[in-house]
């Protein structure tokens, strides 16, 4: 007796199979795509002073003026730890430099930030101020799958 094999059935397990992997491919990079760029500073402020009066709102978007220039320095100097690591002959001298140059950055960002919101918060009304301290209670962008 011989055992015939079922090709219907071997590329339907087959069709099957494909299709869970590309729908599972598909949710890892489009969620990859989604969180791996936080929001830029002045959409928030933007989505903030929405929430504003007009007054309240001015203020705000006046306090925040500056930090984009700040939050550029970053990727310049992570692209110089990029460098350090792929340098040959490797330098960890380098490396350590490159690194404590993007750490500066993001701590020089993050005092700008601090500056900025005491700023708006010490001249916005009352009104305007609970708003920001409702919005300083939501996470900036939703947390990782």
């Amino acid at each position: 007796m011989r055992v015939g094999v079922r090709w219907t059935r071997v590329l339907g397990a087959l069709f099957v199979l494909s299709l869970g992997v590309n729908v599972f491919l598909s949710g890892w990079v489009a969620s990859s795509l989604w969180y791996r760029f936080p929001p830029r500073p002045e959409g928030m402020v933007e989505r903030i002073a929405s929430r504003l009066s007009a007054g309240d709102a001015k203020i705000l978007r006046s306090a925040f003026a500056d930090v984009e220039r700040d939050r550029m320095r970053g990727p310049a100097s992570h692209e110089r730890v990029v460098a350090a690591l792929r340098a040959e002959p490797f330098d960890p001298e380098a490396l350590n430099k490159a690194l404590a140059d993007e750490f500066a950055g993001f701590e020089a960002f993050g005092q700008t930030l601090r500056s900025a919101l005491v700023q708006a918060a010490e001249q916005m009304s009352p009104e305007g101020r609970m708003k920001l301290a409702e919005e300083q209670g939501r996470p900036p962008f939703p947390p990782p799958p």
